[in-house]
């Protein structure tokens, strides 16, 4: 459900090419974008509400907007 909604989506803010290590705590720098989580992945964790969301590889990753601190990153 998450790949054919988030992964294979065109629409999808993506990341390449990060000299980063991306896990949880971890801040995403500035010139990555992210968008509001939609609707499919709230229905998982409606706590996320808050959080945005970009694609970078083969995982979707969860970050707060505020801090750009990854909180969550799933394998999809």
């Amino acid at each position: 459900m998450i790949r054919q909604t988030i992964i294979n989506n065109n629409n999808a803010p993506r990341a390449a090419n990060l000299n980063i290590s991306i896990g949880v705590g971890v801040a995403v720098p500035a010139s990555v974008q992210f968008a509001p989580l939609p609707a499919t992945i709230l229905s998982l964790n409606p706590g996320w509400q808050a959080y945005y969301y970009f694609v970078y590889e083969e995982e979707l990753v969860i970050v707060d907007p505020v801090t750009r601190q990854i909180i969550a990153v799933i394998r999809v």
